[in-house]
């Protein structure tokens, strides 16, 4: 089972600076309301947890909606033998178990990756919110919208990429995140995975992605050293990784 996380008094998000940043900026009414009844109440609460935690079980049903508030979390699948594929990662301001708006459950598990923060909202009292707000419900649709499209671009990295062609793909993606979060410093980004994380979000296994981590730090496109990410030529990162 998964483990809810230590609770904490909720944060002010009105200081946060991701409260103007993507779906935090549109939930940003709710968040920032302390009410825990009343009409168009919606009930949160605040959590923490370290690395590794699961934060949700797969298949588990999910009575809360949740905002990742710091740190990075995973999206993954367990196979019958172990075996882990990481479908999604989390960055701080994205939603996840939203499908619990629409009474869904999800079939994946969500895993911390380096400690991280989250708030709960109760999903049946935002289901009556989104019921009231055709705003909110496109918050929603699009969160689940961004979701099926990672999803589709895994199944081309999977099928269709070669592991360097998987490996700068997935850099982009994080480069892309990270840049929406304004955490850029002369092409030097904070790396959140370990090297078993990047096998298992690429298909690939570790001594592979050693391997190929090593050649395009000799081909001086990019070196990951000390939980730090420096692109050294984004031209030919881009080139590899050919995001569509």
């Amino acid at each position: 089972m998964s483990g809810s996380g230590d609770v904490s008094p909720l944060p002010p998000c009105n200081a946060c600076p991701l409260s103007e940043v993507g779906t935090c900026r549109a939930l940003r009414d709710i968040l920032m309301d302390r009410r825990r009844s009343g009409p168009g109440a919606v009930p949160k609460s605040y959590h923490q947890a370290r690395a590794k935690r699961i934060v949700l079980s797969a298949r588990e049903t999910a009575h809360d909606v949740y905002v990742l508030c710091a740190g990075w979390a995973s999206q993954f699948v367990r196979l019958a033998d172990g075996r882990r594929q990481i479908v999604g990662l989390l960055a701080p301001g994205d939603v996840f178990a939203d499908s619990a708006v629409f009474g869904i459950v999800i079939g994946h598990a969500i895993q911390a990756l380096t400690d991280v923060a989250y708030t709960r909202l109760d999903a049946r009292a935002l289901r009556q919110r989104v019921s009231e707000e055709p705003e909110l419900l496109a918050v929603f649709a699009r969160a689940c919208l961004k979701e099926k499209q990672e999803r589709e671009a895994l199944v081309v990295d999977l099928g269709r990429r070669s592991a360097e062609e998987r490996i700068a793909h997935l850099v982009l993606r994080i480069i892309a995140r990270l840049a929406s979060l304004s955490v850029i410093r002369d092409e030097r980004y904070p790396w959140p995975l370990r090297q078993q994380d990047v096998a298992d979000a690429t298909g690939l296994t570790p001594v592979h992605v050693s391997r190929t981590l090593a050649e395009l730090r000799k081909a001086g496109i990019i070196d990951i050293a000390r939980s730090t990410l420096t692109v050294i030529d984004r031209e030919k990162l881009e080139s590899i990784g050919r995001l569509r």
